[in-house]
């Protein structure tokens, strides 16, 4: 009998939920305890899938959207990642479903904190 595992759907979907949940959390332990040490910072470029509307009320009704990670290929291109919810906190930001935006991963939620502006807008 050779030693080793024996790697089966069971332990492929384990596998499977660990790294998903590493990339959506970043080195943060899954439980909810206190953090001792630094916490790394998670930023990703995304493309949004839906309008993401403005907030309600900064604390306590945010909107939400469906955006999709960007991850960047050997050869510096961008291609198509996972799929995450992003959480908008901003009362006076919209962003438009097929714009280029950034979030990072703050209080368990992905919230935006960057976004191109529309073709018609400008910064002096």
């Amino acid at each position: 009998m050779k030693k080793g595992y024996l790697i089966g759907p069971d332990l492929l979907r384990q596998i499977r939920e660990a790294v998903r949940y590493y990339i959506n959390h970043g080195d943060r332990p899954p439980n909810r305890g206190a953090n001792i040490g630094p916490v790394k910072a998670r930023r990703v470029r995304v493309r949004l899938n839906e309008d993401l509307l403005a907030a309600v009320n900064t604390m306590n009704d945010p909107s939400y959207a469906q955006a999709t990670i960007l991850e960047r290929g050997p050869n510096g291109d961008l291609y198509e990642g996972e799929l995450i919810r992003i959480t908008n906190r901003f009362e006076n930001i919209s962003v438009d479903a097929g714009t280029y935006a950034k979030a990072e991963w703050l209080g368990n939620e992905w919230e935006l904190y960057a976004a191109d502006c529309p073709p018609e807008s400008g910064s002096i």
